[in-house]
């Protein structure tokens, strides 16, 4: 299966939250989960969107549901 281009760009703890993205989580119960503020898990939502030339919210989710069993 190939890797999607810029998944390799993401930072382990990037990677943690597009994975929890991926199962429908919303901003807060991600902090609560990563033990984060709500403010850092939408800072890493915009850097993982940047990294992967996503056009927002409604990208980023697509694009983790679509690759769930990469992350």
């Amino acid at each position: 299966m190939d890797i999607p281009e810029g998944l390799e760009k993401l930072t382990l703890s990037e990677r943690a939250v597009l994975r929890l993205i991926s199962e429908s989580m919303t901003t807060r119960e991600i902090a609560e989960l990563l033990a984060l503020s709500e403010k850092t898990v939408e800072n890493r939502r915009c850097g993982i969107a940047q990294k992967l030339n996503l056009g927002g919210t409604r990208g980023l989710a697509l694009f983790a549901v679509g690759n769930k069993s990469l992350l």
